[in-house]
């Protein structure tokens, strides 16, 4: 099964670049037939920065997967980074409420909007909740993956300009 994957919304294809929404920016490898308790079934195999995924084609929609961001678009959540943080509601329950919302967002400006207020509100309260904390680096590890697929740079040093840009809108911000 070496041809393209149709789901509800895109067209997939082995060598494809996508976001998958667990476990951030991956390539497409393959996509097999695979037998699990004699049921055979097609799946593909996407391979992440970190993990190796294996999942069902019917679950190839945009519920799990969704392109790359264009440069265009991620250069706007890099501006979202750079700008100075927004308050986080005092009430932890709305704040998990928005880390739940964001888990099925497919906007990197989103996700840089999240990123920045919880690394802000980190900063000012020295610590998170294990789920703010969770949240934190899965969404920090997949929007830096998606950054170095989507703007051609080497991870590192898309590692490195999050950082600066994070504690820079942060200087800024503390400086007023």
């Amino acid at each position: 099964m070496d041809g393209a994957i149709v789901s509800d919304m895109e067209t997939y294809a082995p060598g494809d670049w996508v976001v998958h929404r667990r476990h951030g920016a991956g390539q497409i490898e393959s996509c097999e037939e695979i037998v699990v308790e004699d049921t055979k079934s097609s799946y593909c195999k996407i391979r992440t920065h970190s993990v190796t995924v294996w999942l069902p084609v019917e679950k190839m929609n945009d519920d799990w997967l969704r392109p790359i961001a264009s440069a265009a678009d991620f250069r706007r959540a890099l501006k979202v980074l750079r700008s100075p943080p927004q308050p986080m509601a005092d009430n932890l329950v709305s704040r998990k409420s928005r880390i739940r919302n964001l888990d099925t967002s497919d906007s990197p400006v989103e996700i840089a909007k999240l990123l920045r207020d919880l690394w802000a509100l980190k900063k000012e309260k020295k610590t998170l909740s294990q789920v703010e904390e969770a949240a934190l680096r899965r969404f920090t590890s997949c929007f830096q993956a998606e950054w170095a697929v989507s703007l051609d740079t080497p991870i590192e040093e898309a590692k490195e300009a999050f950082v600066a840009m994070l504690y820079k809108g942060q200087s800024e911000t503390s400086s007023h």
